[in-house]
């Protein structure tokens, strides 16, 4: 509740910072975690300067104070550095912290991140749309199952029942209850999918459509897979 002093305290490191060529890192990156804690518009223009940085871990500092920082000019900055992001792991990085933002805006770039070389960066994009949810999220999901079972496909798989699992906790048990009954239907159609994940489709169906979810269950307790039932 003390915003005019949270403001002076944030304009006065973020000044601090810019002279940057006068202090340690450690030192440094303590006045970013700072910025991470409480810093709102005014830091973002220069934390999304340090994403540049010559030292590593002063850029990943900035990074998780964009990903804090509730202005939407965060969201904006790492949209920009994700872009131009070339090294795998800092890739994955800024996708965690749009994914922890649930950026609508990021959709795309993560869509098109599910087909990365990287199978990681492939992972970490599907993780990050699972939290962001939405119809946009769930097409793009969905998409990754009509591939060849794999790590990709089972994940795509589990972020579509956190949705669903999302979906119930806002009560929209239409939506869960489609959402879950899609990943039970592909995965009692399709080979090789983890047993967990056809199960977890099957009792996530018993919220939000007890009528089906309760005959798919008592249906699995007699299935000839000994995990299953």
């Amino acid at each position: 509740g003390a915003e005019a002093q949270r403001l002076a305290l944030a304009q006065i490191m973020v000044k601090t910072l810019e002279k940057q060529g006068e202090m340690e890192n450690t030192v440094r990156n303590w006045f970013i975690l700072q910025l991470e804690r409480i810093g709102k518009a005014e830091s973002v223009p220069l934390l999304a300067k340090l994403m540049s940085d010559q030292d590593v871990n002063t850029r990943d500092y900035a990074r998780r104070a964009l990903e804090m920082n509730p202005d939407s000019g965060a969201t904006d900055a790492l949209l920009k550095e994700l872009a131009d992001a070339k090294e795998p792991g800092w890739t994955i990085g800024l996708i965690h912290a749009l994914g922890n933002r649930r950026a609508s805006s990021a959709v795309k770039p993560l869509t098109q991140a599910l087909g990365d070389s990287d199978p990681e960066v492939a992972r970490t994009a599907v993780g990050a749309l699972s939290k962001i949810g939405g119809q946009d999220s769930a097409q793009a999901l969905f998409a990754l199952l009509t591939k060849p079972v794999g790590p990709i496909s089972a994940d795509a798989a589990r972020g579509l029942i956190f949705m669903a699992s999302e979906k119930v906790a806002a009560k929209d048990m239409a939506g869960a209850a489609k959402l879950y009954a899609s990943v039970y239907e592909w995965a009692g159609s399709t080979p090789d999918v983890p047993t967990g994940v056809h199960v977890a489709a099957a009792m996530g169906l018993i919220v939000p459509d007890p009528d089906r979810g309760v005959k798919e269950a008592v249906t699995l307790m007699e299935d000839k897979n000994p995990k299953m039932r």
